[in-house]
């Protein structure tokens, strides 16, 4: 099932808090405003409410208006909401290399409207840390507002990067400080709902959003709720599907967020190049294309080689990226053919027969990636085999090192931790290499696969064939990786676990190793023989065990616990 997410800025819903906005400006009375605010929390709220309103009418006014306000009455918190002033005018004028070259002087606000412009350009490690860094400024000044705001973007950002139990996580965190109805934070948990196939949560949200907003017509929300009813609720599909159909009269009137489900429906794509086109590279591009490369249209004279070559080039996605340059080099009649035929092919196999392997190496390729940058190109091939391969390397290093560990063990206390360094800086000299060569057999595995794609439009029989081939070996593998994976997280240890043995029994010891690991909660659940609601169960009680015995914020904690197990 695909993503639909909302990341947006949530705006500081001072005209609410604060009373509804001035009908023109008037410096004198908005300066007054500020300077006669009975306490600190009704000041900022003003200074928001002021700033908003001169960027959006009369930017010019800012340093009069600044020359206004009496400076002694502001504590450091208002004073940086108040030099933030340029970020947010660049912001709002869509200025964004020109916000990002701007100095941030720690400035919590800055960091949030760089962390925005980094998520819509793509960079969303480096907008994670903004995000971060912001956060923590945020909560020294018990700023609540950006608080909420920062956690929901922190838990999307970690969407994107499909680590699902963390963007949950922040997501609750977003909620315990957001005490008003926000119908963007409420979506987004409908969307990873969807995603865990959490069909109860899925319910309930979609009944709760329903009954606290009047727009029900918000995208994001009808496309999450569209994903629901395919899967659960097929009876109204129909009736969501018309209506939402009935929204609009043409195809450049449509949000990103919707529009792959009007490619798939087919409706109103006269001009679907030009849209496309126009979108953003982010992760909803990336759905609409994937859409679109399935769908017969992508065999209309419009789509010229200049014209893929360019979607191609906007594409997050290895797969589809290389698709589209195939497509390039064939005919209109023949890339409508090839379309049919990948979309006849059952995806939903498809999908699950990769799905595991592709989650469990994407962490491996993170941490690759972190130690030499020079690797991401190896690391996002996004190749079946590669993927394998990447697995299999995971299994053998941390064979490896329980193996230092036990010989550690035997050595001089004073030597242990110097003998574990250098055995770990061995490792990573060898995974890079191993990671070169399977760089190298990756790419000849890449030309093989260009053949056999131009090869599936006329002969699908033998593309399921392939396909079944690969669900055969995928399942012997899954089965002997299983059995390995649990033997040598059985004997993987640290002085932080064992502190919490007293506490904790196996099973929840388990769980807390394979989330280190991590292992999604389907995943868990599938190796300990349990369902994935108890595994998030387990999980909560584990949180509220560590948070009270260690003193320790939970995300610190397993953070601690990582760099024992692997010396990082």
């Amino acid at each position: 099932m695909k993503r639909f997410l909302n990341f947006t800025i949530i705006t500081l819903l001072f005209f609410i808090l604060w009373g509804s906005p001035l009908a023109a400006i008037n410096l004198d009375s908005l300066a007054q405003t500020v300077n006669e605010a009975e306490s600190d929390l009704f000041r900022i709220g003003r200074i928001e409410r002021a700033l908003d309103k001169i960027v959006r009418e009369e930017p010019e006014a800012y340093n009069e208006f600044r020359e206004k306000i009496e400076q002694n009455r502001l504590n450091t918190h208002q004073l940086l909401l108040l030099n933030s002033f340029q970020a947010r005018e660049l912001m709002f004028r869509g200025e964004f290399e020109d916000l990002l070259n701007l100095p941030t002087e720690a400035n919590p606000f800055i960091r949030f409207y760089r962390g925005t412009v980094l998520f819509y350009n793509g960079n969303l490690n480096v907008a994670m840390e903004n995000f971060k860094l912001a956060n923590e400024l945020f909560r020294f000044y018990n700023d609540t507002i950006y608080l909420a705001s920062t956690f929901n973007n922190i838990g999307a950002l970690h969407w994107h990067l499909d680590n699902l139990d963390s963007a949950l996580i922040y997501f609750q965190k977003a909620k315990e400080y957001t005490h008003w109805y926000n119908d963007m934070l409420e979506n987004n948990i409908l969307a990873i709902s969807n995603t865990l196939d959490d069909k109860a949560l899925s319910l309930y949200q979609i009944r709760y959003i329903k009954q606290n907003t009047d727009n029900e017509n918000n995208p994001y929300f009808l496309n999450n709720a569209i994903q629901f009813y395919k899967q659960e609720k097929s009876e109204k599909l129909d009736s969501i599907l018309l209506h939402v159909r009935s929204l609009y009269n043409y195809i450049s009137e449509v949000p990103i967020e919707i529009l792959p489900e009007f490619i798939r429906q087919g409706w109103i794509l006269d001009s679907i190049v030009d849209v496309m086109l126009k979108q953003p590279s982010n992760s909803f591009y990336d759905d609409a294309l994937n859409e679109l490369l399935m769908n017969e249209i992508v065999g209309d004279s419009a789509f010229t080689s200049e014209v893929l070559h360019q979607l191609a080039v906007k594409s997050n996605s290895a797969s589809d990226s290389t698709l589209a340059e195939i497509y390039r080099s064939l005919n209109g009649a023949e890339r409508a053919q090839l379309a049919r035929t990948i979309f006849n092919i059952d995806s939903d196999r498809r999908t699950e027969s990769l799905k595991k392997l592709a989650y469990a190496a994407r962490d491996f390729q993170v941490k690759i990636e972190q130690k030499e940058s020079q690797f991401r190109n190896y690391a996002l091939t996004g190749l079946g085999a590669l993927t394998v391969g990447l697995i299999l390397i995971i299994v053998s290093q941390y064979r490896r090192i329980l193996q230092v560990k036990e010989s550690a063990r035997l050595s001089m206390a004073n030597a242990e931790l110097a003998a574990k360094n250098a055995s770990m800086q061995e490792e990573i000299s060898k995974v890079r290499s191993g990671i070169e060569d399977l760089a190298e057999t990756s790419m000849k595995r890449l030309k093989g696969l260009r053949t056999a794609v131009e090869e599936l439009g006329s002969n699908q029989k033998h593309a399921i064939g392939l396909l079944d081939d690969l669900n055969v070996i995928t399942t012997h593998e899954e089965g002997m990786l299983r059995f390995k994976i649990k033997k040598i997280v059985d004997g993987t240890t640290c002085e932080s676990i064992e502190s919490l043995k007293e506490k904790m029994g196996d099973r929840e010891i388990l769980i807390l190793k394979l989330t280190i690991m991590n292992f999604r909660s389907k995943e868990i659940a599938s190796l300990m023989g349990v369902s994935p609601q108890h595994v998030n169960n387990m999980r909560s009680k584990m949180k509220t065990v560590i948070e009270e015995t260690t003193s320790l914020d939970y995300d610190d904690f397993m953070q601690k616990v990582e760099n024992e197990l692997f010396n990082a």
